[in-house]
């Protein structure tokens, strides 16, 4: 999957699915998964700012109703 700054996404934290924008994207990882695993920051609607969210990780939304916590 490739996602681009700017997609709708989702991804779970600490148990809930929760909805954003990709804001960066760290091809080369970030983080702990440096040069391990590409990686995301995703900003989520309510504004707070995720970062190192690896990539397989995070669902591409393709839709308006997809759901969430």
């Amino acid at each position: 999957m490739l996602l681009e700054v700017g997609d709708a996404v989702m991804f779970s934290f600490n148990g809930k699915r929760l909805r954003g924008t990709v804001y960066v994207i760290d091809s080369e990882g970030g983080g702990v998964f440096f040069g391990a695993s590409p990686s995301c920051d995703i900003k989520t609607n309510d504004g707070v700012l995720y970062k190192h969210i690896p990539l397989d990780e995070i669902d591409l939304i393709k839709s308006a109703d997809a759901e969430c916590d």
